[in-house]
């Protein structure tokens, strides 16, 4: 009896083998994978359903069967393997030769039994399998639990429990480049201001911005030196004709505004502006008192966007925000403890060393709005304030564990772009408390983290590089017990052969243990209830 297996099928889809370059790939509610044998003659199967005959599959490691589901009393019959929640294989199942009989039978017409079950075993490498048993795709908006998808947060948070918190609005750029504000408790799905492009769930620590009327120049919490305001002239980066300009005097002094507050020796702030060239092309940020005031200023370049003058002092930045909008910050720590700290803003012509005089034409200058000050080493989200300092909250998305968590093992996978350096920064937690959780972190501009910790003694620790500021990382830790290990970006670290497992309660998303909040956007995040293979943990990552 010849016996080969001549195609597979996808649910509904049928492949020739000699063509097939698909990806079956299983996220939620899969179909079935078939694999179709054809032999010489009719057949007959028996020993359906206790003792069907069966087809071994290799699945990223481990074992398991497809099925005899059809075709007895001809030649041809139908193999099914239905992926279960946790199978995770992104270099291609593979069958094995001989067919299982597993205590039924194959016989001919006549009830001659077949002997020989065996084939030539196909190339099953594009039928790739991912179903994890939590899956949350903040890029496409698709949510999945224990094979059932959803297409929105506050859907999928039903059957999981999981929450999201914030206990103030927040701003954003939404999906048409502008600057929007999300409600209190409401995610931010943020999106690059240029491109277009979605950069996933915006996650952010808590910030205060203490200046004073942050989109209002012309009043009297800001004080100005031989320059001006023209009001609402022009559209801001929230889409609103709120923009200001900001122009020189025809007098001959140091051209700047400012806003005095306190400052606190050792601490580090951030000065951050919405800036637009008009007739003039270049802005300048610089620190005053209670800051290294010789040293600490930087020009801006807004026709390139380029940094094009700085002094010694402190770190500085711009950013594209399209519309040909720049937000730029400078960032320094307090040398004194002051009254009236401070930060000040000038416009020019050209590329100005720190603060000169400046003759204007009362015409001439830049556009401006949405001036933020925070403690910190970056800016974060900007927010708005009307006469007094306001604050963001930090967000917060948390599902607790149920019925797609497995307490002794388990693969945790996170994609996340970076925000601005923090000093840990956590991209995804399986946590009760900082003592107990498996968690995936940045710990340095570079470096991303694994570690799972059980009463507070590391059982598992290991780190690799990762990429920079506003880059993207992939990370994953699989474990059990004495059996730990974690990929970056395609790279396997060493094993961790000791290691017992937490007590875990629940998933925090974007910080960990309620501190170290990523500063920066989550893309996705999957979970999947057993202890990936090696070689499947190193393929999530690339």
């Amino acid at each position: 009896m010849q016996l080969f297996l001549s195609h597979i099928r996808i649910g509904t889809l049928w492949v020739l083998l000699l063509f097939f370059a698909g990806i079956y790939k299983a996220e939620a509610a899969p179909s079935s994978v078939d694999f179709v044998t054809s032999m010489n003659e009719a057949v007959t199967v028996s020993g359906c359903p206790a003792t069907c005959p069966r087809i071994a599959v290799d699945v990223g490691g481990l074992t398991h069967y497809a099925s005899y589901s059809s075709g007895s009393g001809t030649n041809s019959l139908t193999f099914s393997y239905v992926p279960s929640v946790g199978d995770l294989d992104l270099d291609g199942v593979t069958l094995t030769s001989p067919i299982d009989l597993n205590g039924g039978s194959i016989t001919d017409l006549n009830g001659n039994l077949i002997s020989d079950l065996t084939f030539s075993v196909p190339d099953t490498s594009g039928i790739k399998v991912n179903y994890p048993s939590l899956s949350l795709d903040f890029l496409a908006n698709r949510y999945t639990h224990m094979g059932t998808a959803y297409t929105d947060l506050s859907s999928f948070f039903i059957p999981t429990s999981g929450t999201f918190t914030r206990n103030s609005v927040g701003t954003y750029f939404g999906q048409s480049g502008m600057l929007l504000t999300a409600p209190v408790d409401a995610p931010r799905f943020e999106y690059d201001p240029v491109t277009l492009q979605a950069k996933g769930l915006l996650i952010e620590e808590a910030r205060t911005n203490r200046l004073l009327d942050s989109t209002h120049f012309g009043s009297g919490n800001w004080a100005r030196s031989n320059t001006s305001i023209s009001l609402d002239v022009t559209v801001a980066p929230s889409g609103s004709m709120t923009a200001e300009k900001f122009f020189i005097l025809s007098g001959s002094a140091p051209s700047f505004i400012l806003q005095d507050r306190s400052v606190t020796s050792g601490i580090t702030y951030t000065q951050s502006f919405f800036v637009k060239p008009a007739e003039l092309s270049y802005a300048q940020i610089g620190a005053s008192a209670g800051f290294d005031t010789v040293n600490t200023w930087v020009t801006f370049n807004l026709s390139t966007g380029a940094v094009s003058n700085q002094g010694t002092g402190g770190s500085y930045g711009i950013m594209d925000v399209g519309n040909g909008w720049y937000r730029i910050y400078l960032t320094a720590t307090a040398t004194s403890s002051s009254g009236a700290g401070r930060f000040y803003l000038a416009p020019s012509a050209t590329n100005i060393a720190r603060n000169p005089i400046q003759t204007g034409d009362d015409v001439s200058g830049i556009y401006i709005w949405g001036a933020q000050l925070e403690e910190g080493a970056f800016p974060t989200s900007f927010i708005p304030t009307f006469g007094s300092a306001q604050s963001r909250g930090s967000d917060n998305l948390i599902i607790p564990v149920g019925a797609w968590y497995d307490p002794a093992e388990g693969t945790l996978f996170a994609r996340a772009l970076n925000g601005q350096d923090a000093t840990v920064a956590g991209l995804a937690t399986l946590t009760t408390d900082s003592a107990n959780r498996v968690s995936l972190i940045r710990v340095s501009s570079l470096g991303i983290e694994h570690q799972v910790r059980d009463g507070d003694v590391a059982q598992a620790l290991k780190t690799l590089n990762g990429s920079g500021n506003f880059s993207t990382n992939l990370a994953c830790v699989a474990y059990e017990v004495d059996n730990v290990i974690g990929s970056v970006n395609g790279v396997l670290t060493s094993l961790d052969s000791s290691a017992t497992i937490p007590e875990i309660d629940k998933l925090v998303i974007g910080h960990w243990a309620g501190a170290g909040y990523l500063n920066g956007h989550v893309k996705n995040i999957a979970y999947y209830p057993q202890r990936a293979a090696d070689s499947q943990v190193q393929l999530l990552t690339q």
